[in-house]
């Protein structure tokens, strides 16, 4: 019962001294309007000027469908990935193309579950630089391609000539599973073997916009920032001033 009365004296007294002070902050926060506006309209002013007038920066895609041999892509799409994102591709174009380190976009490459497909997308000021260096790019990666396909119908020719070779041997020596052998021959040779060349399904196209944040968000936390930083400075100063209104801690007479 004495603990419930004490609470109730004292937790309107408590919430009386948290009103004041905030009245006090609201009376600091008027006192200094004219800086708190100035503070947040100048900072959003200067946000949406340097998004006008900044380099523009443009994103450059493309796409390529990795093809298969006997059902089995002719590279991993995240083995072309890695060697993009190690810039593997990247560092032999832009030394064919002269291209400085510090003109170079920035390339980044995308898989997608369950398909063939890699997307190498390309962010810079200069969205001809960049389209060049994507399609130089997507040149090696098909040059690379038809090497591996190149070596693997080789392989599959001498595959054949071997197994052409079994059969004469079978054949000379009138074996009772000559049939057998046959088909078992026929089957290896015939088997599944699909074959696809990687495609480019689309070309490195620059996209007809800037992909820069709009405007207004950029002059939006830009105000937001001066805002808070207005609000700093306001209680910063105030409790300067108060503490010299206050004046210096008086001296004792021992001293």
């Amino acid at each position: 019962m004495r603990f419930s009365l004490i609470c109730s004296r004292s937790c309107p007294v408590n919430q009386q001294e948290e009103e004041i002070r905030l009245l006090d902050y609201l009376r600091v926060l008027a006192k200094h309007k004219l800086l708190l506006i100035f503070g947040t309209l100048l900072p959003a002013l200067c946000g949406y000027l340097i998004a006008t007038f900044c380099t523009p920066v443009y994103s450059v895609e493309t796409m390529l469908e990795v093809g298969i041999i006997s059902d089995h892509p002719i590279e991993p799409p995240a083995s072309i990935k890695t060697k993009v994102d190690m810039k593997l591709y990247e560092n032999i174009v832009s030394k064919s193309l002269f291209i400085r380190d510090e003109e170079r976009p920035e390339i980044l490459a995308q898989t997608f579950p369950n398909t063939n497909l890699v997307l190498i997308k390309a962010t810079s000021s200069n969205p001809k630089l960049a389209e060049k260096l994507l399609a130089g790019i997507t040149a090696l990666i098909l040059n690379d391609h038809e090497k591996i396909v190149a070596q693997s119908n080789a392989s599959f020719v001498s595959e054949m000539k071997d197994l052409e070779a079994q059969f004469a041997v079978l054949e000379n020596k009138k074996s009772s599973s000559l049939e057998t052998n046959y088909f078992r021959l026929v089957e290896r040779a015939v088997g599944p073997r699909i074959v696809s060349q990687t495609r480019v399904i689309q070309e490195p196209v620059p996209s007809p916009k800037p992909i820069s944040v709009s405007k207004e968000y950029d002059a939006f936390l830009a105000g937001m920032l001066g805002l808070v930083l207005s609000v700093l400075y306001i209680f910063f100063i105030s409790k300067i001033e108060a503490h010299d209104k206050d004046g210096p801690l008086p001296h004792s007479d021992s001293e």
